[in-house]
Parts: C-alpha cells; sequence; structure tokens
C-alpha cells in the first residue's frame, strides 16, 4: 500500500511539472500537443488500414501469396477494387477463365479498372486461348492504354490464333494503322494446314505487296507426292494477281 501511494504521489509530483513547463512555455506546449494527436491519428489510421481484408490481399499480391489474398478476400462484398484484386490472383494461379471473370464484373461498376497495367497484361496472355474472345472484348473497352499491348500481339510469330485475335481488337478500336497485314500473312503461308495457307496467299494477292512475291512463288511449287500440294493453285493465282500490278 505504502508503495502505491509513493508512486502515485511521484506521477502526481510529474504532472505538475509538466503543467508548469507548460504554463511557461505555451507555444511549445501547443506544438507538443499538435504532435501528440497527429502521432494519435496516424497510429489509428494504420491499425484500420491493416485490419481491412482488401489492403491484406493487396500486400499479399506484392509478396506472391496469391491464395492468401483470396483467402483475405473471402466474404468481402464485391466492389470494383475487390474484383481487380481476385482476377490478379487467379491470374497468378493460372485460372484465367475465372479471372477473367472477375475483370468482367469489377468493369461493369467501375471501368477505369480495364486500364490498370497487371489486367491489360494478364488478358493479353488470354489472346488467342479459350478466353480470347472475353479478353478482346475488355481490351477493346479499355481504350487506348490497351493499344500497344494489341500490337505487340499483333505481331506474335508462334501463336496465329493470339496474333489474329490481337487484329481483330485493333480493328475494332480503329487502329487499322498499326497493323501490318501482309506480315500477318506471311507468317500464315508458313503454316501446315492447307486451309490457313490458301487463305492466307489470297488475301496477299489481293494486298499486292511485292514482299509476297517469292514466299508465294515457293508455295507454287510445292507438291504432294507427284500431284500438286492444295494450296499452290491459290498461291499461283495470287502470283498472277501480283504480276498484273
Amino acid at each position: 500500500m505504502a508503495a502505491a501511494v509513493q508512486q502515485f504521489d511521484g506521477w502526481l509530483r510529474a504532472s505538475q511539472r509538466v503543467r508548469a513547463a507548460f504554463r511557461e512555455r505555451p507555444k511549445t506546449a501547443v506544438g507538443i500537443l499538435a504532435m501528440a494527436s497527429m502521432l494519435v491519428a496516424f497510429i489509428a489510421a494504420w491499425m484500420v488500414q491493416t485490419s481491412n481484408p482488401l489492403y491484406r490481399a493487396e500486400r499479399a499480391l506484392a509478396s506472391g501469396r496469391a491464395e492468401a489474398a483470396l483467402r483475405h478476400l473471402e466474404g468481402v462484398t464485391n466492389s470494383a477494387k475487390a474484383g481487380f484484386l481476385r482476377g490478379r490472383a487467379l491470374y497468378s494461379l493460372k485460372r484465367a477463365s475465372e479471372g477473367i471473370a472477375q475483370y468482367k464484373e469489377a468493369s461493369l461498376t467501375e471501368p477505369e479498372v480495364l486500364a490498370h497495367k497487371e489486367v491489360l497484361s494478364d488478358l493479353a496472355q488470354s489472346l488467342g486461348g479459350r478466353q480470347s474472345q472475353d479478353a478482346v472484348e475488355l481490351l477493346v473497352q479499355a481504350g487506348e492504354p490497351a493499344v500497344e499491348l494489341l500490337v505487340d500481339a499483333s505481331r506474335d510469330t508462334q501463336n496465329s490464333r493470339r496474333r489474329w485475335a490481337a487484329i481483330e481488337g485493333l480493328r475494332r478500336m480503329k487502329h487499322e494503322d498499326r497493323v501490318d497485314l501482309v506480315a500477318a500473312y506471311l507468317l500464315d503461308i508458313k503454316s501446315r494446314d492447307c486451309a490457313v495457307v490458301t487463305k492466307a496467299a489470297k488475301s496477299l494477292g489481293e494486298l499486292g505487296d511485292k514482299r509476297a512475291v517469292q514466299p508465294l512463288r515457293e508455295i507454287a511449287q510445292r507438291k504432294s507426292l507427284v500431284f500438286d500440294a492444295c494450296e499452290a493453285p491459290a498461291a499461283r493465282a495470287a502470283l498472277r494477281r501480283l504480276e498484273k500490278k
């Protein structure tokens, strides 16, 4: 009991000294109180933020923990931000069909979400795949921020479906001037699919670009056993058109 009384007396004397100091230096007192108030407000804001599941999901994604991000978002009310974070996490987990569905839903309430570079990159990955049509739709909705990604995809030398999905997106966005159709068709005539090569040869003849002459000559001379390859007649017809120009 005596120790408690002694401790209380110590606190009392300390508080009296503080009050006296504040009376002697009122400006210093105001400054200290203002700083203390700011510190309390900062701590309160930090505690609120770090307990926010959206913030925690965002931090989890930043550290490469996509599954943890999805757990943080369980039970969170649907919003553009929540859809954006779920979409990113699902794409990270190679669940593109679910991810693109989240992006579509988020864009209904906040179309600007599609302009995020992470979203654009994910959608560009889906071009030519099972979600290609949805990816094109969303990239077209994104507008100008998506143009350069579509231009890059239109030059894909390995994936024909991805290349033409990107070209379709650029056409719909009135950016046909960014597409080199001759280069795209020259890639197509390297295909082993007769229908693809035949269509490409015909299109090259209509475009009339001299870059196509030598590749078409090679195709025109192709043989299948002793007969012409199925794409050879289309190549010869395209060459005749080119020679007239």
